[in-house]
């Protein structure tokens, strides 16, 4: 009985010294990270109105997409207990599968995030965002529009700290914008052209 009382006291003491412990950070922060960027296949309804008399033409379907890849920069502070708010600004590149053209935005995002401890140096992250997304849609006979949208996302991340100052963490974004329009003057022949999509959703796994 006396060794069992000073195995579970043993116990208690290491459990809250692992606790006292356990991952923390306070202040700012800056971080860098980049990766891979992934965007799922999207419906969209385009419109080509002709500069000559004649109906419009109009196609829908859904835009397949290539993976591509993304660059993420943030700036950040812990506030309370394992709380932290951070600005992000990123970049995403990726091009159609399917026809010629490709996709080039700027997203500017306000996140907040709570960090779990896991070991003294390891951390779990999950938090959500909101911001806007500067999307640029360029296409085959001289299609180019660029428009902001409302965007969105959900975050999950694993950190680990190697020292005082400096993290290791790989991200995961789920990362949509709220239906995108585009218009473009296009030729031949010459007409306007009108792209409206759904909803884009995008995957970004990213090392930082």
């Amino acid at each position: 009985m006396k060794m069992r009382s000073l195995l579970l006291g043993a116990a208690a003491t290491l459990l809250s010294v692992s606790v006292a412990n356990a991952y923390e950070r306070n202040g700012w922060y800056i971080g860098l990270e980049g990766g891979w960027n992934m965007i799922e296949d999207t419906h969209a309804v385009a419109v080509f109105d002709p500069d000559a008399a004649g109906p419009n033409l109009v196609t829908t379907g859904d835009v397949v997409f290539s993976d591509g890849w993304a660059a993420i920069a943030t700036v950040g502070h812990h506030f309370g207990r394992n709380w932290r708010w951070e600005v992000e600004v990123g970049y995403r590149a990726n091009d159609f599968d399917l026809t010629t053209g490709e996709v080039n935005e700027w997203s500017g995002m306000l996140n907040v995030l709570y960090d779990i401890p896991l070991t003294q140096s390891f951390a779990l992250s999950l938090g959500l965002g909101a911001g806007a997304d500067n999307m640029e849609v360029e296409g085959g006979e001289g299609f180019q529009d660029r428009q902001w949208n409302f965007a969105y996302q959900g975050i999950a991340g694993l950190t680990l700290a190697v020292s005082d100052r400096i993290d290791l963490f790989a991200n995961y974004r789920y990362f949509r914008v709220s239906e995108p329009d585009f218009e473009s003057r296009t030729s031949p022949p010459p007409g306007l052209s009108t792209i409206a999509f759904d909803d884009v959703v995008k995957h970004t796994a990213t090392l930082g």
